[in-house]
């Protein structure tokens, strides 16, 4: 056995304590397991690490006693679900900008693991599990929803371009879903749901998205304009007063 293969053991068997430690090694498995089933993607290590690192840093966030089938659908939520999307439209939009279409294990990877990479878990530890690659298009993804002009770098790797793009898909997906909730429950929106969607709405507008758009482009935009209309004809409520701001971005 080598020392790299034995150092990515002795890693994995670190990083991944929270599962084992709870008695959760047959579940990580199961759930791994539907995981790549549903998506109809080949098992290989670089995905399971992923996908066991991202389990192992929530169960580690979260109460010991919270249901771990509970874990897994907050996993939905915040990186499967992309992860899904990715799977489903990433081809086309990387064909449109000459790449052969073929989604990496990095990528796959990258998606699954970039809402922890800010965490507490060093860039060594990242990279002896998932690798290099996944890594840097992990990294890029987060640093352009800080920096949206880094999306037209040509410097920027295309992986880590249709990676945010798919979580802008879930941040819109997600606004939708609570602004539902919150007009079923009390007619209007919160201030602060109302200027979360706002900000969502111009950093897609900076995004400056082409004239001739792949279907994932496409999905973004129809999304931006079901996000854009609600917010003109929803009334925010401020506790004490329910009003009416139509101040959506204009497209």
């Amino acid at each position: 056995m080598g020392l790299t293969q034995e150092f990515s053991e002795s890693l994995e068997h670190e990083m991944f304590m929270p599962i084992s430690r709870r008695g959760l090694d047959s579940f990580a498995q199961k759930s791994y397991d539907d995981f790549i089933e549903k998506l109809g993607i080949d098992d290989t290590r670089i995905i399971r690490n992923a996908f066991y690192l991202h389990l192992a840093t929530q169960l580690d966030q979260h109460n010991a006693a919270i249901n771990p089938d509970k874990i897994i659908a907050l996993m939905e939520k915040t990186t499967l679900r992309s992860t899904k999307t990715l799977h489903g439209y990433a081809p086309e939009f990387l064909k449109s900008q000459g790449h052969n279409g073929n989604i990496s294990d990095d990528l796959y990877a990258a998606s699954i693991t970039s809402p922890i990479l800010n965490n507490e878990i060093s860039g060594d530890k990242y990279i002896g599990l998932v690798g290099s690659e996944a890594f840097k298009f992990a990294n890029q993804s987060n640093k352009i929803s800080k920096k949206v002009s880094l999306f037209h770098k040509e410097a920027i790797p295309i992986e880590a371009k249709v990676l945010h793009l798919t979580h802008i898909v879930r941040r819109m997906n997600s606004a939708i879903r609570v602004i539902d909730d919150k007009v079923e429950k009390i007619h209007s929106i919160p201030p602060k749901v109302h200027q979360a969607t706002l900000d969502i709405l111009e950093h897609t507008e900076d995004l400056c998205l082409r004239s001739e758009r792949s279907p994932l482009e496409d999905m973004i935009q129809r999304k931006y304009n079901i996000l854009q209309e609600t917010l003109e004809n929803t009334p925010i409520n401020d506790r004490d007063n329910v009003f009416q701001i139509s101040s959506a971005p204009s497209h």
